[in-house]
């Protein structure tokens, strides 16, 4: 099974702040997907103030965590 992570759960995931042991496991292995989208809204919320940024190169971020879109 695959999962498309919704931008509230990969920002939550960059920050560090997810820490239910099962969503964890889930997400590491169902070989989820990020859609452009995500990276998409987080800049556009950035950008009005309403959401700061886990890092400035977050497409980097998600590949590194091996969340693929």
């Amino acid at each position: 099974m695959r999962l498309l992570l919704d931008t509230c759960i990969v920002y939550d995931w960059l920050m560090g702040e997810i820490t239910n042991q099962d969503a964890i496991r889930l997400i590491q292995n169902s070989g989820a997907v990020v859609s452009a989208v995500c990276v998409w809204e987080m800049a556009i919320k950035n950008n009005l103030g309403k959401m700061p940024l886990p890092s400035p190169r977050i497409v980097d971020d998600i590949g590194a965590q091996d969340l693929n879109g």
